[in-house]
């Protein structure tokens, strides 16, 4: 319990600290725009995740949004993202792509369900990850690439009202 609430008190600390990702609006827009379903899969606190929400102003929330209250067993284990991806989305996870900041729970997550891994930021650069597991399909340093990610290795089709397969590699 003691150490529970120390890493609350430490996720609140970092509430002031939090900055959003440049073009997650954009993005989002996007993805919207497109019928692309879109969720958030983090092993921080519903709290946390709630605090995140409201500071996207004018952008729907995402859905589903799984925080480690969620009772699921906390990335690397795939079971949240095979979920959201079948359970919630109706989708088999090698349709779905898992865009995350971290090789060792993100990637790895991703792959052992079967997705298709996007590795952002300061680590997508890394050249020494420890093995395949934590290898990504892709890599981008920022959410301003994952358009062009997504537009020059999918095929983005849905009627409109629809989901769009995202999954299917070109």
């Amino acid at each position: 319990q003691a150490a529970l609430e120390a890493i609350r008190i430490v996720e609140r600390e970092g509430h002031e600290k939090m900055k959003l990702a440049r073009d997650v609006r954009a993005v989002c827009d996007f993805l919207d725009e497109r019928n692309i379903p879109r969720a958030i899969l983090t092993r921080n606190s519903k709290e946390s995740l709630d605090y995140f929400h409201d500071r996207l102003p004018a952008i729907p929330k995402f859905h589903p949004a799984v925080s480690r209250d969620c009772g699921f067993l906390p990335k690397p284990h795939p079971d949240a993202l095979e979920h959201i991806s079948t359970q919630v989305w109706g989708f088999s996870t090698n349709e779905v792509l898992m865009v995350g900041d971290s090789a060792k729970d993100d990637v790895r997550a991703g792959r052992r369900a079967g997705a298709i891994t996007v590795l952002l930021g300061g680590e997508a650069e890394r050249k020494d990850l420890p093995d395949e597991e934590h290898e990504p399909h892709f890599r981008i340093k920022d959410l301003t690439e994952f358009r062009n990610l997504l537009e020059e290795n999918f095929e983005l089709l849905a009627d409109e009202g629809e989901a769009v397969e995202v999954g299917q590699e070109k």
